[in-house]
């Protein structure tokens, strides 16, 4: 992926963190973590209830047409791995 298509990811993913945690914004460090990639960031770490996942799903779909639902979050562990599968959703 190139930088740039990284950039806007990361800003999608943050965007829905987010919206997940009712409009209260994401740390400082957390931010920086999925400017790097999110590799290190356990989905399980985000302490995300199901209403919470629901609204980051929702989130991301707007942003980027990409169906995610709560459901397919399970089969997930890291943020990498939603990246990646937005990545990889047909245009």
């Amino acid at each position: 992926m190139d930088l740039k298509s990284q950039q806007l990811l990361s800003s999608v993913l943050i965007e829905a963190i987010t919206a997940a945690k009712a409009n209260f914004p994401p740390n400082d460090s957390l931010i920086e973590a999925v400017q790097q990639g999110g590799k290190d960031i356990k989905l399980t770490d985000l302490n995300f209830d199901s209403l919470a996942w629901m609204e980051f799903c929702i989130s991301v779909e707007l942003a980027t047409g990409a169906e995610l639902t709560p459901e397919q979050l399970e089969h997930f562990e890291t943020l990498c791995d939603v990246s990646t599968w937005i990545s990889a959703w047909p245009k």
